[in-house]
């Protein structure tokens, strides 16, 4: 741990310097005699703890505790001070200062002070590494996520003319089948049924546009067996019969299933 000790006397910062801190988990310290220097030093060296007078030339105690909280620069600040009055120490405590100690303060209670605040500032390097750890993994995670999503979704583009049901998806995929239901309904919106049913019209226009198969033909490549609930199911997604989307000359886009998908998200906003 850091320590950066600030006063403007000399024989103080020295006294303090010869302190035994070693013993209580310090093993590097500064020292500064005025506020601007100090501000130097937080920046670059980033003390851990902070034990400044409040009594300085130029930038004092307070405003020194209330420039570091401007900054948002991580560490714990003591007070220590001749000037124990009440709004002294309320004004510390309000910028953020873990204690405030009144001078003369004995090398142990110094010491017991600086030793609480290197807890603390352990707690929250602990709290700081689980949180980062726990980000990483999260973001991990939505990527292995969207990975997967990716290549079911794949899987279905790949396979949607053969009879494939959220079942046999998952055996394929070697994931259950709760699982994978929960993945597509959260990367696309949509559930399986809906994405299926999406990738099988998608290939249908573009067979309806590139080739002169009859309906029914084109109902056999993708994979349904009723000509009527195919007819339907294509009116309702594209707003055009199979014959009306074939003979329409506007809509000539090249579909990829995400396209889609985003095109009807946006239209349902």
């Amino acid at each position: 741990m850091k320590l950066l000790i600030i006063d403007d006397e000399e024989t103080v910062r020295e006294g303090l310097k010869k302190l035994p801190w070693d013993t209580i988990g310090i093993t590097s310290i500064e020292t500064a005699e005025d506020g601007y220097t100090a501000l130097e030093i937080v920046a670059t060296q980033h003390p851990h703890i902070i034990l400044t007078d409040i009594r300085m030339p130029g930038i004092n105690g307070l405003q020194l505790a209330e420039e570091i909280t401007k900054q948002n620069i991580d560490g714990e600040m003591i007070v220590l001070s001749g000037y124990g009055t009440f709004e002294y120490a309320r004004r510390a405590m309000r910028n953020g200062v873990f204690d405030f100690l009144l001078k003369p303060s004995s090398p142990a209670e110094i010491l017991n002070t600086v030793s609480r605040a290197v807890e603390r500032v352990k707690y929250n390097q602990s709290k700081k590494a689980q949180k980062e750890v726990k980000n990483f993994s999260e973001h991990l995670y939505d990527n292995a996520e969207k990975k997967t999503c990716a290549m079911t979704l794949e899987y279905i583009e790949n396979n949607y003319m053969d009879d494939i049901t959220l079942s046999s998806l998952s055996e394929s995929m070697h994931f259950s089948i709760s699982y994978l239901s929960r993945l597509i309904k959260k990367e696309t919106s949509y559930n399986f049924t809906t994405i299926l049913l999406l990738t099988r019209m998608i290939k249908a226009a573009e067979l309806l546009k590139k080739t002169d198969l009859k309906i029914y033909s084109i109902c056999e490549k993708i994979g349904v067996n009723d000509q009527r609930y195919f007819s339907q199911q294509f009116k309702k997604i594209f707003n055009k019969t199979p014959m009306e989307y074939r003979k329409s000359e506007l809509d000539n886009n090249e579909w990829n299933l995400m396209k889609f998908i985003k095109k009807m998200r946006d239209n349902d906003d």
